[in-house]
């Protein structure tokens, strides 16, 4: 795998890719054109059209303007759309955007635009950082976008290069050719990136587990200009990120872990504390289940601890038992990417919602985000087991549609329990058979 990304890291744009972006840059200043979508015609009334897009405040009036004038947009109408519905959409509700017919057919039209070549660098960057807020991982969308990794990233900002990898480790992806190719721009990140670009980034690569294809020398060149920056210039969220990226670097033995200056180091030391994780009432309903069913001490709230590193409270563990490493995690919706599986995609197409009102999955349960993926990997990686529990069967105990449902997920509960208990018990009869020798 890392041979493949240090191939696509390469500067050399293929002759497709730069012919197609002389064509949208000489189509940027001609003319304006008619025609499917409208491509790079930068006029009056696009301009125009771009200010009623952003004034509009609902999402289904965003929606129907696509619907009426999807034909003369051109680029920047399209994905200033995706990035209005990225803002608004919570108000709406995800589920029913995720499932709008009009959603999907946008989808579809912006996958078509980037294959096609139709779609500049910003535009692409826009839409799939939209996508990854709204936590929906369009196939159609990402994969044209992978496609084109190699010019999107040779010509992009740093900026455009930090949302695009951002969005891809958001949604769980971690596509070789959009990884290498940013690592490829690792210097003109360095170089031209702001604070945010550069937490960003790093934080893109540990979460899609594409650390490895920055290599040495472009890990070097990031991690020099994160040192040079000061402490204050980065927000809570982007030393947090930090935060996680050293963590990532210090379980992989193959990789170096940078050493940066002490301030930097102690603010980053510090940003988890300041904003401790919430805890659910369905966390708390487990809680106190588990209490009655684990025979053993049971501890809450386990913070993750390592090397040199501060408890990391985003990443602990909802129960267990620190002494055997074994442990349950309960995932409500936010860990989930909806429209992630086929089976969910074709639910959705033959017109079945996915969703309920409450933005939660029926029959399909997702698959997890970026940010569980690395969770699970990390708390693997220290030798912990650990038993994840959906909400969606949590739910089931709760609101039963049968008492087959509750009495199936009770089952399921109570045997990993025991499973994981019969670790601890065998753990602790080892210790006793130590301390008695």
């Amino acid at each position: 795998m890392l041979t493949a990304c240090r191939f696509v890291a390469r500067r050399v744009v293929p002759r497709c890719f730069q012919s197609a972006d002389r064509a949208i840059r000489t189509t940027s200043k001609a003319p304006p054109q008619s025609g499917p979508r409208g491509k790079n015609v930068f006029n009056e009334a696009a301009v125009a059209r771009n200010k009623r897009i952003l004034g509009t405040e609902h999402v289904q009036d965003h929606l129907e303007m696509w619907e009426k004038e999807h034909l003369e947009m051109n680029e920047v109408n399209r994905s200033t759309l995706f990035v209005e519905l990225g803002k608004k959409a919570r108000a709406f509700s995800r589920s029913r955007l995720h499932r709008h017919p009009t959603f999907k057919r946008m989808c579809d039209d912006a996958g078509s635009m980037v294959a096609e070549g139709g779609c500049g660098v910003q535009a692409c960057a826009n839409i799939v950082h939209a996508l990854g807020r709204l936590g929906i991982n369009s196939e159609v969308v990402f994969g044209a976008v992978a496609g084109e990794a190699g010019r999107l990233a040779a010509h992009g900002k740093p900026q455009n290069l930090s949302n695009t990898v951002w969005a891809f480790a958001t949604v769980g992806r971690s596509d070789p050719a959009v990884f290498g190719a940013v690592a490829g721009e690792a210097g003109r990140l360095a170089a031209d990136g702001n604070p945010q670009a550069l937490s960003n980034t790093v934080w893109a690569f540990a979460i899609a587990g594409r650390l490895e294809c920055l290599g040495p020398e472009n890990s070097a060149q990031l991690w020099g200009k994160i040192a040079s920056v000061p402490p204050s210039e980065f927000s809570t969220e982007s030393l947090q990120q930090l935060q996680q990226v050293l963590l990532s670097l210090q379980l992989e033995p193959t990789l170096q872990t940078p050493v940066l200056p002490k301030p930097l180091m102690d603010a980053i030391l510090q940003a988890d504390r300041q904003h401790p994780p919430t805890v659910s009432r369905a966390q708390n309903h487990m809680s106190a289940l588990l209490q009655d069913l684990w025979p053993h001490q049971l501890e809450l709230g386990i913070p993750l601890r390592f090397a040199n590193l501060a408890p990391l409270g985003s990443l602990s563990l909802d129960a267990g038992c620190v002494s055997s490493k074994t442990g349950i995690e309960f995932h409500g919706p936010s860990h989930y990417v909806v429209c992630g599986t086929t089976e969910c995609l074709q639910r959705c197409t033959g017109g079945t919602a996915c969703l309920d009102k409450k933005n939660q999955m029926l029959d399909v349960k997702g698959v997890p985000n970026g940010a569980t993926r690395f969770k699970a990997r990390v708390w693997r990686g220290l030798g912990w087991r650990v038993q994840e529990v959906h909400y969606k069967d949590w739910d089931a105990v709760f609101n039963p549609r049968s008492d087959e449902q509750s009495a199936e997920f009770w089952e399921f509960l109570t045997s990993h329990v025991r499973a994981l208990t019969r670790d601890l018990d065998d753990h602790e009869g080892n210790e006793s058979k130590d301390r008695s020798s």
